[in-house]
């Protein structure tokens, strides 16, 4: 898996601190959301990547206005994997 279990590790450490420093809510927590899923995906952990991915668009959809570049690509993977929001 070559060092994707060290990405995980050091992606949900940045996602607690931006939690902690931003708040949940904030449009950085959801591109730390969507970091992980990536990581989680190459992993084989579609299940949890969902998750992740679920959660950044939330995130997106909250803070972002429809067009922003952040939010277009994240509601796509998340239609295109066929996972309800």
């Amino acid at each position: 898996m070559g060092r994707f279990e060290e990405a995980l590790a050091e992606q949900r450490r940045a996602l607690a601190i931006l939690e902690r420093t931003l708040g949940s809510e904030h449009f950085e927590v959801g591109t730390s959301h969507w970091d992980i899923a990536t990581v989680l995906r190459q992993l084989g952990k579609a299940g949890e990547a969902s998750q992740h991915l679920r959660r950044a668009v939330a995130i997106y959809q909250a803070t972002l206005p429809a067009n922003h570049p952040r939010r277009l690509p994240a509601e796509y993977e998340l239609r295109r994997r066929g996972v309800a929001p």
